[in-house]
């Protein structure tokens, strides 16, 4: 999967999550680490993705 794929699955999986409460409850975040990459936090909780 390249980058842009990943990028566009976060983006949808996010978009179904909002439901008007998850997102203000819930971490989502993305930050860059400096060799290089990414560093990305996601509240999971009750969304059926605990397990990876």
């Amino acid at each position: 999967m390249t980058e842009e794929n990943i990028l566009k699955w976060v983006q949808k999986w996010f978009r179904e999550q909002c439901d008007g409460e998850w997102e203000h409850e819930n971490v989502f975040q993305i930050s860059s680490i400096d060799n290089p990459g990414w560093h990305i936090t996601i509240g999971v909780a009750d969304k059926g993705l605990e397990k990876y």
